[in-house]
C-alpha cells in the first residue's frame, strides 16, 4: 500500500472518515522510528561509492540515510575507525564526527571510497509514497499507525490491542533474517 491507501485504511479502521489526513500523516515518522530500531539491518545494507571532494581537506561526507557504518574502504584497503579522543591515528584510519569521517592521512582528490552501511527506512512522504515495508508488510505499518492513533485519541482500551499487534508483527518480520545468508523462517517448497 502507498501512503494515501494506508491513511485511508487507518481512517476506516477507526471509523473516522472525517479525520484530517495531516493528523494521520503526523504518525508516520513515529512508526518509522520504531521500524528503524527494530529492523535496522534488514534489506537496507548498502555499498555506496563516494569520491573525495577536491577540496584538499580530509573530510568524507556520510550518506544522509546512514544509521550505522559497517565499514569504510578504498579499492583494496579497509580503513580503521578510531574513537574521537584517539591520541594518534595511524595510516588508513578515520574518526567519525557527526555526518563526516575525518580521514588520516588526507587522501588524493580522486580517491573513491566504498561505504558499507545500514540505511534508514525510506520515509513515506510526498516524494516517497512506498517503501519495502509498506509494499510487502502493509500490516506492520497499519498496526503501527493504529497504535499511534490510540495514543492520539487517548483510547486506552484499543492501545493495548494495537500496540500488541504492532509489536508481534514487527518481531515476526525481524525474525525472518533478511540480512543473513539463510532465512530463520520456514520456506515452502
Amino acid at each position: 500500500m502507498n501512503r494515501a491507501e494506508l491513511t485511508a485504511a487507518v481512517k476506516d479502521y477507526l471509523n473516522r472518515p472525517d479525520m484530517a489526513a495531516s493528523v494521520v500523516n503526523s504518525w508516520y515518522p513515529m512508526v518509522e522510528g520504531v521500524l528503524n530500531r527494530s529492523l535496522r539491518d534488514h534489506p537496507r545494507t548498502f555499498t555506496r561509492a563516494t569520491q573525495v571532494q577536491p577540496l584538499g581537506d580530509n573530510l568524507l561526507t556520510f550518506p544522509a540515510d546512514m544509521l550505522q557504518l559497517v565499514q569504510l574502504k578504498t579499492a583494496d584497503t579497509l580503513w580503521k575507525q578510531y574513537p574521537a579522543d584517539a591520541p594518534v591515528v595511524v595510516s588508513n584510519g578515520f574518526i567519525a564526527r557527526g555526518d563526516v569521517a575525518e580521514l588520516f592521512p588526507t587522501p588524493e582528490d580522486d580517491t573513491t571510497f566504498l561505504i558499507d552501511y545500514h540505511a534508514a527506512l525510506a520515509p513515506l512522504d510526498a516524494d516517497e509514497k512506498t517503501n519495502w515495508v509498506s509494499v510487502y508488510f502493509t500490516d506492520v505499518y497499519l498496526y503501527g499507525l493504529l497504535r499511534e492513533a490510540a495514543v492520539y485519541l487517548k483510547d486506552d482500551a484499543r492501545l493495548a490491542a494495537w500496540a500488541g499487534e504492532f509489536q508481534r508483527r514487527t518481531v515476526e518480520l525481524a525474525a525472518q533474517g533478511w540480512n543473513q545468508n539463510w532465512s530463520v523462517s520456514m520456506r515452502s517448497a
